[in-house]
């Protein structure tokens, strides 16, 4: 018996068992519906299988697509460890005066953090002045500076995350 079947057979005995009829029919009409599919599956219709079997294969790329679609990166740290870890660099400017850090286009991958955007709306920093170095719309959070640590705390994930899957703070 292939997965098709198995899978119509535990349902048929969940609902025959629970004495609940199926869709208004009575258990024994089930049972009849039931056995005209196991014998159109094994008697060489396997394009129930292959239905089946594509179903599971999409819901699988479903469940993958999303998956990526909520994940983010983050990363902080001073100016130093940021562009140490191949994360920042520095560009623009004259004569080393009013440069600005910038997310380097061959980044370091493995310094960030991975983070699910639906999960998180918080993140705390530890260090001082915290300032964004990727670009995300002002209207789409709040950052809260305390002595030590600060809290970013993003109000609209989907603007946020629009710009960038990537975030970088750098800390004092």
């Amino acid at each position: 018996m292939n997965r098709f079947a198995s899978l119509i057979v535990v349902i048929a005995l969940v609902l025959i068992g629970s004495g609940r009829p199926a869709f208004g029919q009575a258990p024994d009409s089930v049972l009849r519906q039931l056995n005209r599919i196991i014998d159109a599956t094994s008697s060489g219709g396997k394009s129930y299988t292959l239905l089946f079997d594509a179903y599971l294969d999409m819901t699988e790329l479903a469940e993958q697509a999303t998956v990526e679609l909520n994940t983010a990166y983050f990363a902080y740290g001073t100016k130093r460890e940021l562009k140490d870890n191949g994360v920042i660099t520095k560009e623009g400017g004259f004569i080393g005066i009013g440069k600005t850090s910038k997310l380097k286009n061959d980044f370091n991958d493995n310094y960030f953090e991975k983070i699910d955007i639906t999960q998180k709306k918080e993140i705390t920093i530890v260090g001082r002045k915290p300032e964004l170095v990727t670009s995300h719309p002002s209207s789409s959070f709040k950052l809260e500076q305390g002595d030590e640590s600060s809290k970013l705390t993003i109000s609209d994930p989907e603007k946020f995350w629009g710009a960038s899957k990537y975030l970088v703070i750098v800390v004092q």
